[in-house]
């Protein structure tokens, strides 16, 4: 039995199938094309932020390697310095030293004791060469070097030669060494 007469043709019913046809694949053209353009926006957008990122990035990285380079001359400077103060330090500490064994040279001026030459060493180790006239300035002498050695400024005290000369004075060689 018939539902219904079809009173389209063939021919037209092809027709409206190929233009419904036509339209879904205008409908899914238009969707794919809207989605590449979006898809290639988004790439573009990507690729156009990444490259910003690396700018700047690439400057930092140079303003990191200037900043660098200025810290690596500054520490240079610092090492001079230090270097420098290190060498005055010791220059100063030197001459401390000195100064201590020229104010120890007071502990020589004992009556009848002559000096007769002074050497300052390097670490100012001190060698004394001087006459004595007589016993008691020899007892004095002694006695202000023993006085040296309890107050361990020295850490040792050489009597090298003590000789007595013809005239009968007393030479005496000392070395004081720190």
């Amino acid at each position: 039995m018939l539902k219904g007469l079809n009173l389209i043709s063939l021919e037209t019913r092809k027709t409206i199938q190929f233009i419904r046809l036509k339209k879904k694949v205008k409908t899914v053209v238009f969707l794919f094309l809207t989605l590449f353009v979006l898809v290639s926006l988004s790439v573009l957008l990507a690729f156009l932020w990444l490259n910003r990122t690396v700018k700047s990035n690439e400057e930092k990285i140079a303003a990191l390697e200037e900043e660098i380079k200025s810290l690596e001359r500054t520490e240079s400077y610092a090492v001079t310095i230090a270097d420098r103060v290190g060498g005055v330090k010791k220059i100063l500490q030197e001459r401390k030293d000195y100064l201590e064994v020229l104010s120890d040279l007071k502990t020589f001026s004992i009556p009848g004791f002559e000096l007769e030459g002074l050497e300052l060493a390097r670490g100012a180790n001190l060698k004394i060469t001087g006459s004595c006239r007589d016993n008691q300035a020899l007892a004095s002498l002694n006695y202000e070097v023993e006085k040296l050695m309890e107050q361990k400024k020295y850490r040792n005290i050489i009597f090298p030669s003590v000789s007595l000369r013809a005239n009968g004075r007393y030479s005496v060689s000392l070395e004081l060494e720190r």
